[in-house]
């Protein structure tokens, strides 16, 4: 995450769970970190996690409720092209492979 780039704070959380997601690196059926938890340890406000999780939701990635765990349902490259959400590394070429990404998106203090 980087606090000079053009991209809000909330998006680059959210890319960096959709990447973990899409890859297989976070599976669907578990919890992404308590709101206040993560805040915390990125250094970040949790109105800034909590809009994060709330793309997350929009794009069907997590259920996200009040008073319950965040829960991974997975990934809908479907959803999140429209977005234009997708990273390249996980777009499908013209023949139908999948190129897999090349790097592991990891989170640091901004």
């Amino acid at each position: 995450m980087s606090d000079s780039s053009r991209v809000p704070l909330a998006t680059q959380i959210a890319r960096q769970f959709t990447w973990q997601v899409a890859s297989g690196r976070i599976a669907p059926g578990s919890h992404l970190p308590v709101i206040a938890e993560l805040a915390d340890e990125l250094e970040v406000s949790v109105h800034t996690v909590r809009a994060a999780y709330r793309q997350l939701a929009d794009d069907g990635i997590v259920a996200f409720s009040r008073g319950s765990r965040t829960r991974v349902l997975g990934y809908d490259r479907s959803r999140a092209s429209v977005r234009n959400d997708v990273p390249p590394q996980l777009q499908h070429r013209g023949d139908g492979a999948r190129l897999h990404p090349t790097t592991t998106p990891t989170f640091s203090k901004p």
